[in-house]
């Protein structure tokens, strides 16, 4: 309306509202916009530079993520970095040894010179029970803290009316007596004090195997002979017990027993059987033989042939092969 005004006033002459305000305005718009001389001009101006911050204002966010992310990862590596530095194991310095070496299992209820850790090798025979460090790493030395400690009076008998404890121990076996034989003289000393000394685990009692066991290189018994029910043909001498070394190793461990632990009585010895010889045992399959053929396996419920009733000849043979047995061994 105020340019339909305008243009009615010019036409007559006179002078309108509107070119009060144009007259008024003209020299402020020339100088903000000096280029432009149309209204589409200065609105395309305008909307460039809303462009031009939108632009600059992706790009900036956009690297505000970016550098966020790279920080965030630089970070994430220091943290393992440090991480890694903490919890690293390092080998203790000497007196970090000496201190921890006085809480290791080795040393917990050692003598006064301590009992050494040893190892044995099979493919360096020369190595047969070398010596091992004490501490074998850094490892913190609170697992090696006994939880509890057993201090026992042996003067006083708790239960009187109880039987006694005779002794604890374990077994000599063929197996065991090839090893131990195999060991140089030092190694066999070492190992005789570790069990029985008084610096070591001080067993004093032993189980024998009487003929061979399960710890046995091959079955074996002192009296193949069947129908001996004298046992006249029974090994006195006990020859493969003796060969392969058992013997040796119980009597070197009955004088350590004696020297050390003054018992009158010595090592105490279980005899324990496996099996009888085969001639005494009965069969499996009682219609194709008359006894059973080896000494491995056994006729259930009773493995002695014609049973263990008085009147059993196996039997009886049976009980005086153990008379026969402790007799040689003494």
């Amino acid at each position: 309306m105020d340019k339909l005004a305008a243009l009615v006033g010019d036409k007559t002459g006179k002078k309108t509202q509107y070119h009060t305000v144009e007259e008024a305005t003209k020299g402020r718009n020339q100088e903000r916009i000096p280029f432009s001389s149309t209204s589409h001009t200065s609105s395309y101006s305008s909307s460039s530079n809303e462009d031009e911050r939108w632009n600059f204002n992706q790009v900036t966010r956009s690297s505000l993520r970016h550098i966020i992310l790279k920080v965030s990862l630089i970070l994430l590596a220091i943290l393992i970095l440090l991480e890694l530095i903490l919890n690293r194991k390092t080998e203790p310095s000497q007196d970090e040894v000496v201190a921890i070496s006085a809480y290791r299992p080795c040393q917990l209820y050692s003598s006064s010179d301590g009992i050494q850790v040893i190892q044995t090798s099979l493919t360096i025979p020369s190595e047969h029970w070398s010596s091992m460090p004490c501490l074998q790493s850094s490892v913190s030395a609170q697992y090696a803290m006994p939880t509890a400690t057993v201090d026992i009076d042996f003067k006083k008998i708790s239960h009187p009316e109880r039987e006694p404890i005779i002794g604890f121990g374990g077994a000599f076996t063929e197996a065991s007596a090839l090893n131990f034989m195999s060991l140089n003289s030092a190694g066999r000393s070492a190992v005789l004090e570790l069990l029985f000394g008084k610096d070591g685990l001080g067993y004093s009692l032993g189980r024998v195997h009487m003929n061979s066991c399960d710890f046995s290189v091959k079955s074996y018994s002192f009296d193949d002979i069947d129908g001996d029910f004298i046992l006249e043909h029974f090994d006195s001498n006990v020859t493969h017990d003796v060969a392969t070394g058992m013997v040796r190793m119980i009597l070197e461990a009955d004088a350590i027993v004696r020297n050390d632990w003054r018992h009158d009585h010595g090592m105490r010895i279980l005899v324990s059987p496996w099996s009888p010889p085969a001639w005494l045992k009965a069969s499996l399959d009682s219609e194709t033989t008359e006894h059973s053929e080896t000494m491995t396996g056994s006729a259930y419920p009773t493995c002695i042939r014609d049973g263990v009733g008085p009147e059993s000849a196996y039997a009886k043979t049976w009980a005086n092969y153990f008379g026969k047995f402790i007799t040689a061994c003494e």
